[in-house]
């Protein structure tokens, strides 16, 4: 990768290492189970995370979100059905007054 990128290319031991030595984090997997744990949280922390995209996917343990100063989302209608904010909606780890939506709705 480093060659057909042209950037340093760095393999990690863990997914631990990784979000706790870094700023930004893009979660872009098919996992059911969630591998992201609110411990390894620091702050600064950006996550994105991206690839749930049905129910039953969940990357992030719903406690990270308990943690966050910040959640945003595309659609909030959307994003508490499916993807990761319904675990932590359904948990009452996080009310849905402290999401922001990104979406904009379209003019009427």
């Amino acid at each position: 990768m480093e060659a057909e990128l042209g950037v340093d290319v760095v393999v990690a031991a863990t997914a631990e290492s990784v979000v706790r030595e870094s700023d930004v984090v893009v979660c872009t997997t098919p996992a059911r189970e969630p591998y992201l744990q609110a411990q390894w949280l620091h702050p600064g922390l950006h996550i994105t995370s991206m690839g749930s995209d049905i129910p039953a996917k969940q990357e992030l343990f719903a406690e990270c979100f308990a943690r966050a100063d910040r959640v945003a989302c595309d659609r909030v209608s959307q994003c508490v059905v499916i993807g990761e904010l319904h675990h932590v909606v359904d948990a009452r780890l996080l009310d849905e007054s402290r999401i922001d939506e990104l979406a904009r709705s379209p003019p009427a």
